[in-house]
């Protein structure tokens, strides 16, 4: 445990640097903001100011970690853990709690929380917009939180699979090596470096998404340590609430695993293990890949109309057995002549011989001529087709993305958007789009059955544009400012956006990401964590802080 310290418990009252001692047996009593530093929801103690805690107590706290440990920034491997996917919102949190259990957990948010320090949440910080991260903030480091518990024979209703109970610092190539040793696949994500909390909790869309819906669909259960301190367990049957004094409470109340059903990540609490259903895998699959130039210059031919407009018509009645990614770049590809790709990466759910693996041959067959490639391929597993996967580099960049439903298909605007965007890019930046396909069984789920956007349930696609530039960061609000421009223009196309992938920037973000889900998200922010102890740009209750 990282607070206790032998028969003594260290508790600092208002904003000086004394404490006082508390003998064995005491009872923890719950923080109020008005005991600390806190002058307002907005008041964080950051370093250098008054109620910053000494350097002795910062001391004594590091030498009660038993199994994790407190990294400060003079720590060799503090940098590991503050550098961000997206460069440009790396930050340098105060210090970062790296635990091992729930137990760290409770006491560190209890021990932060007297402190009035600002707390943040991460798992890989593969976060586009920093949401995991913040300047002088306490950090609380889930990655080596990587429990797997495979249970094939599991009791709860709708899972003839089994299940499968994950702790949150899990990335996605250890579980799926895990699963195919026993013949499972389960919804995850295709950047194989991402944990697993921050995707599921955002909602989560996968390859096979279109065969088994979002990871939200599939989450049985959430163990969650709450601002209070409280180590909480949601699921369908209600909430069973343990504080840190051990004393538990049930209720049939459901409010938790709904907002941790989409309701985004570093909100509500500290969800430290997820139990998710599984699902047989697929004897064999099949891989399509195709590929076009956007243009052939020598021709002054526009090829990305044609295969654009082509793979629109084909997209509203694709089988759900099929899923995947298409992308567009403007990037040169083996010759002067042919500039530009539209490039297609899909996923069957079943063998060669399945009658809906013949619909993808409408790509196959469409203007051979023109084609770079085209070509299906056997695959003996799930992970046969996951384990070539690239994870994203490291950049500077910014995205911003929109749930497209089908009346958008139809829209020549869309099209030609997206053919001026991605062929003239802002000098400087490097810019592509990504699309990964949706419907199928995702449709089959109520709109506020989960608390992600209710547009996710008329989506064929979640469409994203991402620019990367380089430089140290003197470039940096100039690009963000053009990418916000862009979003106003693109989100008009669809209705909603995912939040783990998209603009951090945007003035409607309630709206954007959760849409009518919002307001009973925010009730329940305010219900277990009314003194918004855990705030992020942008997620829910940040117009609050």
């Amino acid at each position: 445990m990282c607070f206790m310290i032998l028969s003594v418990l260290v508790v600092v009252f208002g904003c000086a640097n004394g404490f006082l001692l508390v003998p064995d047996g005491f009872q923890k009593q719950p923080i109020k903001t008005s005991q600390a530093c806190r002058t307002g929801n907005s008041s964080f103690c950051y370093p250098g100011m008054n109620c910053w805690p000494s350097q002795s107590e910062i001391a004594k706290f590091s030498d009660t970690f038993k199994k994790g440990d407190l990294l400060l920034p003079s720590h060799s491997l503090y940098r590991n853990l503050t550098v961000m996917k997206n460069l440009r919102v790396t930050k340098y949190p105060a210090m970062i709690a790296v635990v091992k259990d729930a137990a760290e957990i409770q006491e560190c948010l209890y021990w932060a929380r007297s402190k009035s320090m600002h707390i943040v949440v991460q798992s890989s910080g593969h976060d586009f917009q920093g949401r995991s991260t913040a300047d002088g903030a306490f950090m609380i480091y889930l990655g080596n939180m990587t429990e797997i518990s495979i249970k094939l024979n599991s009791t709860r209703k709708d899972c003839p699979y089994g299940e499968i109970v994950l702790g949150s610092g899990n990335q996605w190539q250890t579980v799926y090596k895990e699963l195919d040793k026993v013949d499972r696949v389960m919804i995850g994500g295709s950047a194989h470096t991402v944990a697993i909390g921050g995707y599921t909790l955002g909602g989560g869309h996968s390859p096979i998404s279109r065969m088994y819906g979002l990871a939200v669909d599939n989450l049985l259960e959430v163990e969650m340590i709450t601002a209070d301190s409280r180590l909480v367990v949601a699921n369908d049957n209600g909430t069973t609430s343990t504080d840190i004094n051990g004393r538990t409470t049930h209720s049939s109340n459901t409010d938790l695993i709904w907002a941790s059903r989409g309701g985004g990540g570093g909100t509500f609490g500290v969800a430290t293990k997820f139990t998710f259903r599984l699902h047989e895998a697929p004897k064999k699959m099949v891989r399509f890949s195709c590929n076009f130039p956007m243009y052939l210059a020598a021709q002054k031919m526009n090829i990305y109309d044609l295969v654009v407009e082509k793979f629109f018509s084909i997209l509203p009645d694709m089988p759900k057995q099929w899923g995947g990614y298409f992308f567009l770049s403007i990037y040169p590809f083996q010759s002067v002549n042919q500039i530009g790709s539209v490039s297609f990466y899909f996923n069957h759910f079943g063998d060669w011989d399945s009658p809906s693996r013949a619909y993808m041959d409408h790509l196959l067959n469409f203007r051979p001529d023109l084609q770079r490639s085209c070509s299906y391929e056997n695959l003996t597993s799930f992970w046969d087709y996951e384990k070539d996967a690239n994870d994203a580099l490291y950049t500077r960049n910014d995205v911003i993305g929109t749930l497209v439903q089908k009346e958008s298909l139809n829209s020549s605007d869309l099209i030609e958007f997206l053919r001026k965007h991605i062929t003239s890019p802002k000098t400087g930046s490097l810019t592509g789009m990504t699309a990964i396909l949706l419907g199928g069984k995702m449709m089959e789920v109520g709109p506020q059955d989960t608390s992600v956007h209710p547009g996710f349930r008329k989506a064929l696609m979640t469409l994203g544009i991402g620019a990367s530039w380089g430089g140290n960061g003197d470039r940096d609000e100039e690009f963000s400012q053009y990418m916000q421009g862009l979003n106003t223009e693109f989100e008009k196309f669809g209705n909603g956006s995912y939040p783990n992938e998209s603009t951090g920037k945007s003035p409607t973000w309630k709206q954007d990401f959760w849409g009518s889900n919002y307001a009973r998200l925010e009730q329940i922010k305010k219900t277990w964590d009314p003194e918004n102890v855990f705030m992020c740009q942008q997620c829910v209750g940040w117009d609050r802080w």
